[in-house]
C-alpha cells in the first residue's frame, strides 16, 4: 500500500482485520474495507480499477465477491511469493522507499523459547499484523 501511495494512487484498503483500520489509514489508505461481514462487498461493486491481493490465505478467501469489486476490464492481481523483479527493478523498488520513507512494519519477539512458542501461537490464531521477525540470536546462543 506504501508504494502505491508514493507512486501517486489512490488507495483503498481491504482487510478481514476490523483492528487493522487506524494502521491502514496511517500507511495511506484512503477508505477501509472491513470484510468480515455477510454482504461487505454489496455497496462496493464495480469500485475498483485493479485489486492487488497480499492475503497468504485461499482457503478462506471468496474470490467471486473481489471480483465484484472490479470495473470490466479491470485486474486482479495475487500477490504471494518473492521471486518477482529482476535487480534493475529491486533497485529502483528500493531507491523509492528511501525516496518517500516507505518502511517495512515488523514486530520483533525474541527469539528464546517463550518467545517462539509466542509466535507459533500466534500465527496459527491469525494474529500477527503484517510481520514479525525473531531477533536476540547472539543471546540465545551465549554470544552476547
Amino acid at each position: 500500500m506504501q508504494y502505491a501511495v508514493a507512486l501517486g494512487a489512490k488507495t483503498d484498503a481491504l482487510t478481514h482485520s476490523p483492528g487493522k483500520e487506524n494502521d491502514c489509514k496511517r500507511m495511506g489508505s484512503k477508505d477501509v474495507i472491513v470484510t468480515g461481514k455477510e454482504g461487505w462487498q454489496e455497496p462496493h461493486k464495480f469500485k475498483f480499477d485493479l485489486i492487488l491481493n497480499c492475503a497468504n490465505v485461499t482457503d478462506r478467501f471468496d474470490i467471486p465477491s473481489y471480483f465484484s469489486l472490479l470495473k470490466p476490464g479491470s485486474d486482479f492481481y495475487m500477490l504471494s511469493g518473492s521471486h518477482i523483479g529482476n535487480h534493475q527493478e529491486m533497485e529502483a523498488l528500493l531507491k523509492l522507499a528511501a525516496e518517500k520513507g516507505v518502511k517495512p512494519w515488523v514486530e520483533t519477539i525474541d527469539v528464546s523459547e517463550e518467545g517462539c512458542k509466542h509466535a507459533v501461537e500466534r500465527l496459527e490464531d491469525n494474529k500477527v499484523a503484517y510481520r514479525f521477525t525473531l531477533t536476540g540470536f547472539d543471546k540465545a546462543l551465549g554470544r552476547a
